[in-house]
């Protein structure tokens, strides 16, 4: 692993308070006794993504302490975690706006995470395109976080997702700069920038 991002892993970290900040109304609130709109599908998703997540930090921490091998096992594992990931998305697809939001993530998933292993024998670009891969999960957390807050003070409108979406972007030129400074390939993050710019002029030719 390249020393500037050795600790990686401790970033990554961030996204579990986030991820219970956001869903906390919506589902941790009501453990054990959940609503009928929580079915089983939710569960699962819910299960698998945050496997899914315990699964990058893990792979970013072997790597930090130079366990290349159990980083291989732990990585062909994922193919079928992130199989199943993608899987539990469409039991809680709907008839309404939301599939945007949930298909602009699964696209995301998908893009990144198939770059990431086409690149895998390239740790500099299968690194970063991993991370890209953990920066799409920030979209359904803090979306959330923001709608709560908002919602509680009167104040939100749709438009209040261009700072989820802004968020992410201002994230990823971040890691640009930082690798420009210090001589790296920060094309990956050109890529998931993209992505995210297209995802948020979509948005807003949609919604707004």
């Amino acid at each position: 692993m390249e020393k500037k991002y050795e600790n990686a892993g401790y970033f990554m970290l961030l996204l579990f308070p986030l991820t219970f900040a956001g869903f906390y109304a919506s589902y941790f609130s009501q453990v054990p006794n959940f609503n009928a709109n929580i079915r089983l599908a939710h569960h699962f998703h819910g299960v698998v993504a945050s496997l899914w997540l315990v699964l990058l930090v893990t792979q970013s921490f072997l790597m930090r302490y130079k366990k290349v091998a159990l980083h291989r096992v732990v990585g062909k594992l994922s193919y079928v975690v992130f199989a199943l990931l993608i899987v539990s998305f469409f039991p809680l697809l709907r008839r309404d706006d939301v599939n945007f939001f949930a298909l602009a993530d699964m696209a995301g998933l998908v893009i990144f995470y198939t770059l990431g292993i086409v690149h895998k024998k390239e740790p500099g670009k299968h690194m970063r395109y991993m991370i890209a891969v953990a920066l799409v999960f920030i979209d359904p957390a803090l979306g959330r976080l923001v709608f709560q807050v908002a919602s509680r003070v009167g104040h939100y409108t749709e438009a209040m997702h261009h700072i989820t979406l802004a968020t992410i972007s201002l994230i990823l030129v971040a890691l640009i700069i930082f690798d420009r400074v210090n001589h790296r390939n920060y094309r990956p993050y050109l890529v998931a920038l993209s992505f995210y710019v297209a995802y948020q002029i979509t948005f807003q030719v949609i919604y707004l």
